[in-house]
């Protein structure tokens, strides 16, 4: 898990977000959330409420 944590440091545009960059590697999945500044890295990808609804067919 170390190399997660590491490797999310350096990746997250916000220090308080590391642990969930650090899972997000680890289990190889995207992060939801509505915080603009976690789409300023391009290694995890990054879905805001409006945009998971679209994919789900919800308007």
């Amino acid at each position: 898990m170390v190399l997660y944590v590491e490797e999310a440091e350096k990746l997250t545009p916000d220090p308080d977000d590391m642990a969930y960059f650090a899972l997000a590697l680890k289990l190889n999945c995207a992060i939801w959330s509505n915080d603009k500044k976690l789409k300023e890295q391009d290694k995890i990808e990054v879905y805001n409420t409006h945009e998971l609804s679209k994919i789900s067919g919800h308007p």
